[in-house]
């Protein structure tokens, strides 16, 4: 999956310390029909935000954040997803991201 979409449509943010992973958080780009919600039809999804514990509260899961909100914007997508634990929704929030009461996702797993 990595090599086939990196740089395509999935990006990968890592933050280091001294070389040693502190922290990663990804996004991909799909294109869908163009609607209210996407009006170009660019939509993107944030996932596996995710900082070491020793690393936590100085700031880097915001710094990922900023990073990939900026590359979403340079590559044109018009929504940006994600699913917040408890934990990551204040930085979310102090990012401009906010629950649509008047959409709630909901999914359906399907067994393969």
């Amino acid at each position: 999956y990595y090599r086939k979409h990196l740089g395509q449509n999935f990006w990968a943010f890592l933050a280091e310390d001294d070389g040693r992973p502190a922290g990663a958080a990804f996004l991909s780009v799909y294109e869908r029909p163009a609607n209210p919600g996407i009006p170009n039809g660019l939509w993107g999804e944030v996932s596996n935000v995710f900082i070491y514990p020793e690393y936590r509260k100085r700031g880097l899961a915001t710094a990922l954040m900023q990073r990939l909100i900026t590359l979403a914007r340079e590559r044109g997508v018009s929504r940006l997803d994600l699913s917040a634990t408890e934990a990551g929704r204040p930085v979310y929030e102090k990012l401009g991201f906010s629950t649509d009461a008047a959409h709630t996702r909901m999914q359906l797993r399907l067994e393969l």
